[in-house]
């Protein structure tokens, strides 16, 4: 079978009614605004902004945002107890992780459970209009290099692409210069929103459902590389046409929102 058509012909390229493809196309239209690509223009300038403005920018962004009001009728003080905040660690072994460690890390976070077919992360009215990837950057036992999409219901593995060429390691890096891009860990996850469906159940509102659901499925990840004692570092430098069409996506429809590194820890 060719590649190619796993999921770039085959999934959703019928037209289905007037209006909901209008309203596809719309946010095709603002999303495509959003993407990230490999920028050859330098004669484009930055927009002049007040200094003042990005001072307060600067306050409230990073790690010690604090976005709060500038007037407000009374302040309660909570109890507060020490507690353990842990952020990405993105220093990555040249290990690989075992076959059965990555299964349990990835059902854990992504697949429903057998008793009430909850998964880790939420959706809003149900969605769950993602599509989970598993990059495979090296060959290892059980697992060859490739693109797996993490089937959800049954936990399984399968396989979309079946090689791992530089074009897709360069488009996942944003690494434009050099003759050998590399990877930043052995292991990534991408996620990708089938905006089909969120439009076709939920209206436009349903893009914006599918980008909370992101940052949803992300956390319980994230949280599941924590407890078993892995490095995770969540990126959008990556370059979104080319990352997933090298990833055999149907990048209109089914676009790549974000690349997830993920390893063993290193020093």
């Amino acid at each position: 079978m060719n590649d190619k058509l796993f999921f770039k012909e085959r999934w959703f390229s019928d037209p289905i009614n007037f209006e909901i493809d209008n309203n596809v196309e719309e946010i095709l239209h603002f999303h495509n605004k959003t993407v990230s690509m490999v920028n050859t223009d330098t004669t484009k300038t930055k927009p002049i902004v007040d200094p003042n403005f990005l001072a307060q920018i600067a306050k409230n962004t990073g790690i010690k945002a604090d976005h709060s009001p500038f007037f407000y009728k009374k302040t309660v003080t909570l109890p507060k107890k020490d507690h353990e905040s842990i952020g990405s660690y993105n220093k990555f072994s040249k290990q690989s992780i075992s076959l059965s460690d990555l299964g349990n890390l990835l059902v854990k976070s992504f697949v429903r459970n057998d008793k009430d077919f909850f998964r880790r992360y939420s959706s809003a009215d149900d969605l769950y209009p993602l599509i989970i990837l598993l990059y495979v950057f090296e060959k290892q036992d059980g697992l060859d290099q490739g693109v797996y999409v993490v089937e959800t219901n049954t936990g399984k593995l399968l396989c979309i692409k079946d090689k791992m060429t530089e074009k897709i390691i360069e488009s996942l890096t944003l690494n434009s210069k050099g003759d050998h891009p590399l990877p930043l860990a052995k292991y990534a996850i991408g996620f990708a929103l089938n905006l089909r469906t969120t439009v076709i159940k939920e209206g436009i509102r349903g893009y914006r459902n599918g980008l909370i659901e992101i940052g949803a499925a992300c956390q319980a990840f994230k949280e599941s590389c924590h407890e078993m004692d892995f490095s995770e570092y969540c990126s959008f430098l990556f370059n979104d046409f080319v990352a997933g069409f090298e990833s055999n996506l149907n990048i209109r429809n089914l676009p790549l929102i974000l690349v997830q590194w993920f390893g063993k820890k290193g020093n």
